[in-house]
């Protein structure tokens, strides 16, 4: 890298000129700087000098997403979208998690579409992750008790919303079954 970008990216200029493959040459994600700070690389974050081999999907997924919100025509649009479609998922993520099937992975991938264009996301996403790992690694890995408390829970969690969304009434009909605690005291 020149020595006039190096200075522009030290100063926080906004100067980025482009390199000859179109890519931004300074990898303004808003990580970048804390990144590349960590790295020891004179504030310049770049993951191209890394083999494809090596980098993850996320990580390509990230530069390809920077290349088109900053060198399209409609990248402005592109940032609210992320934001907006980032804030839907992660909110139907949280509604999803007492439920079985994957709603922590939807919360993760609500938080890293909003990490794209929020850091304060993408340290939200670490920080729940961290803290996820340990609770269950201190509190339900090998923890036969935790463990059936835990499948009671999410059971009866199940039950409940099947039973306020006239799910039970419903299914209770197609088998013959009438009984009037089955209807639900909402749509009932």
């Amino acid at each position: 890298m020149n020595q006039y970008l190096r200075v522009a990216v030290e100063r926080g200029t906004g100067y980025a000129p482009k390199s000859l493959d179109g890519c931004d040459t300074t990898g303004d994600h808003p990580l970048a700087s804390r990144t590349a700070a960590a790295s020891g690389n004179n504030g310049v974050h770049s993951l191209r000098n890394v083999p494809d081999r090596k980098r993850s999907m996320f990580k390509k997924f990230g530069e390809k997403y920077h290349h088109y919100r900053h060198n399209s025509r409609y990248g402005f649009a592109l940032r609210w979208v992320t934001i907006v479609v980032g804030t839907l998922v992660t909110a139907v993520g949280v509604i999803t998690i007492p439920y079985p099937g994957p709603g922590w992975a939807i919360v993760f991938l609500g938080l890293f579409l909003l990490s794209q264009e929020l850091e304060w996301a993408a340290r939200l996403r670490r920080w729940t992750m961290d803290k996820l790992n340990t609770f269950y690694s201190r509190y339900i890995d090998g923890n036969r008790v935790a463990q059936v408390l835990l499948a009671i829970a999410t059971c009866a969690i199940v039950i409940a919303t099947l039973w306020l969304t006239n799910a039970l009434s419903m299914a209770g009909g197609w088998v013959g079954i009438d009984a009037e605690w089955l209807k639900s005291p909402i749509f009932g």
